[in-house]
């Protein structure tokens, strides 16, 4: 579809470099990225972190963010700014004492309905949030779920609106994608 924003999200699952060591792997999603748009780069360009920390590309009209668990690497690309995170669930998680220290009146319900599974979706789609907006995971941030236990799909904050989609990879991973337009696309690649 001609015109309609376009994010991609690069799976790898094996060894990988974390920092910036691992830019060069960024990059080359990027390229790819690039190339199924139909723009070869013919340089790839530098990667620097915004003062809270974010990464973002020198130069360059497309926006990516990355997420790591265990040996799962994600990278989104796209034209608009966004945020990604994935977790595998992992059951030896302190997830009861983590959500009451840090979690909302309604998170917390939700995870007392939903347990473990109901903490790592809170906790991805937090850390999406945090990456889109670049603020810090225990800054000042609204709730991801409302009072009928239900995601928030769609979070006013600051005066922005934020969109949230989960994204299925499987039964013991959670993935979040936030962004700013609720009608882009998302293609998954490994």
């Amino acid at each position: 579809m001609k015109g309609r924003l376009m994010t991609e999200i690069y799976i790898y699952e094996g060894e990988f470099e974390h920092g910036e060591k691992g830019y060069d792997m960024i990059k080359r999603g990027l390229y790819n990225y690039m190339l199924s748009k139909g723009n070869e780069l013919t340089e790839l360009p530098e990667i620097k972190k915004e003062e809270g920390g974010k990464p973002y590309f020198v130069d360059s009209c497309a926006e990516f963010s990355l997420s790591h668990s265990g040996q799962m690497w994600m990278c989104a690309y796209s034209d608009m700014p966004c945020g990604l995170d994935v977790q595998i669930m992992k059951e030896n998680t302190k997830w009861e004492k983590i959500s009451e220290r840090h979690y909302g009146e309604n998170e917390k319900a939700y995870v007392n309905l939903w347990g473990i599974d109901g903490f790592f979706t809170v906790w991805a789609a937090k850390e999406a949030f945090g990456k889109m907006t670049g603020r810090g995971f225990f800054d000042d941030m609204p709730e991801m779920i409302d009072n009928h236990h239900e995601l928030i799909k769609k979070i006013v904050y600051n005066d922005k609106i934020f969109y949230m989609t989960e994204i299925e990879i499987a039964h013991d991973v959670k993935c979040f994608l936030c962004t700013t337009d609720e009608s882009h696309s998302i293609k998954l690649l490994a």
